[in-house]
């Protein structure tokens, strides 16, 4: 059995919130063959440096993952932060999981841009955004433990993906996210 396990900020934890309420057409298991089970470990507001520290990342060594997929930095970043500051801290939860006696590879998503950042205008925000993906991108191009994915279609949308907030997925963009996990943790497979 293929212990995957989706890590990190509100993303995560919506995607169980609305897999569970029957809002989107997946199972908990997001569809995936039998041989895999899908572990959440999602909490709103996370950033790299209260992810490492918290009761989920505890729960989740103990859980015995074999895979972990990473959605963490997007609130990491600020007016005070650099890209790099922001690329150190993902790449330390990353580190951390690879520390962890299960873990065989982490996959880390990619930051998605936001219409209505916290502290900063859009623009600033998004810029950030490429930065971070980019510098990931580059820095786990070759590592065969840790990847990068690109989340095709969200990162840089080109229709409405946010909820009222201007920070949060959909419902169509939500479905989108999952099928991407899906695909990134398959093709991982493959690797």
């Amino acid at each position: 059995m293929e212990r995957i396990a989706l890590v990190g900020h509100s993303y995560i934890a919506r995607l169980e919130d609305d897999i569970k309420r029957g809002h989107l057409d997946f199972g908990i298991n997001l569809n995936l063959p039998e041989d895999y089970l899908v572990g959440y470990f999602g909490f709103r507001g996370a950033t790299s440096s209260s992810l490492v520290d918290s009761p989920q990342m505890q729960v989740c060594k103990e859980w015995k993952p074999h895979k972990v997929f990473l959605q963490v930095g997007g609130n990491d970043i600020s007016p005070v932060m650099s890209a790099v500051d922001v690329v150190q801290g993902i790449r330390g939860v990353a580190d951390r999981f690879l520390d962890f006696e299960s873990v065989e590879s982490v996959i880390i998503g990619s930051l998605f841009h936001r219409t209505r950042p916290r502290g900063m205008t859009a623009e600033d925000y998004n810029v950030q955004v490429d930065r971070v993906n980019k510098f990931l991108k580059k820095f786990y191009q070759q590592d065969t433990r840790v990847h990068f994915w690109t989340i095709r279609g969200l990162v840089k949308p080109s229709w409405n993906i946010w909820t009222s907030d201007g920070t949060h997925l959909n419902n169509s963009a939500t479905m989108k996210y999952a099928q991407q996990i899906r695909m990134a943790v398959r093709c991982n497979k493959y690797r």
